[in-house]
Parts: C-alpha cells; sequence; structure tokens
C-alpha cells in the first residue's frame, strides 16, 4: 500500500509501463483501528489517514490527467457509512472515510 506521494506515483507508473495505460482505479485499502477518541493516538488517526484519504489522493491526482488524455476513466474509493454518519470508538476510521468521499465529490465536478 503506497502513502507517500512518491510510494504512489511509483505504484501507478509501474501500472502504466505494465499495462500502457491505465481506465480505472479503486481504492479498498483499509484499516479500521477502533478506539475511543481519547484513545486514539497520533499513530492511529496519521496511519487511518495514510491509508484513506492520502493513497487515494495522491494517485488519483496522479491518475487522473492521464485517464483524461486517454478519453476517460474511473476513479473510486470504497467508503464507508461512518464517513457520512460517524461512528462511537471509531474517530480516525469516519473521518478519513469522510475525506474520501469529499474528495470523490470534489472530483467529479472537477472531472
Amino acid at each position: 500500500m503506497c502513502s507517500s506521494a512518491k510510494a504512489c506515483i511509483s505504484a501507478a507508473d509501474a501500472a502504466f509501463q505494465w499495462q500502457g495505460r491505465v481506465d480505472a482505479f479503486v481504492h479498498s485499502a483499509g484499516i479500521f483501528p477502533s478506539a475511543s477518541l481519547s484513545d486514539t493516538t497520533d499513530e492511529m488517526w496519521s496511519d487511518c489517514m495514510r491509508v484513506h484519504a492520502d493513497a487515494f489522493f495522491y494517485l488519483s491526482r496522479h491518475l487522473a490527467p492521464n485517464m483524461v488524455k486517454n478519453g476517460g476513466g474511473s476513479l473510486l474509493a470504497i467508503a464507508s457509512n461512518y464517513g457520512m454518519v460517524g461512528a462511537s470508538d471509531a474517530a480516525a476510521y469516519a473521518a478519513s472515510k469522510a475525506a474520501c468521499i469529499a474528495l470523490c465529490k470534489s472530483m467529479a465536478l472537477e472531472y
């Protein structure tokens, strides 16, 4: 799983080299650190944001222009109802999934 911009670009470039183009990307990686807000560590928060939001952002940002250049494509993030309504003992997870939902909506309007 890539979670830094550099690692995500390398992963996307490997797909381009392998297939010559990318027409669809499904971001389905996920982690679920169950903890109350007061017990959520900085690491839990950062890990959720890196896996769910950052990786999707970095990969989409790199893939989208190439998809447009090749006539279109699909970018999809597997989110969660928690990203819309929240949940007890899931602040980091819910917030990171909400970020994916908002990113998808913004990309849909942009592209």
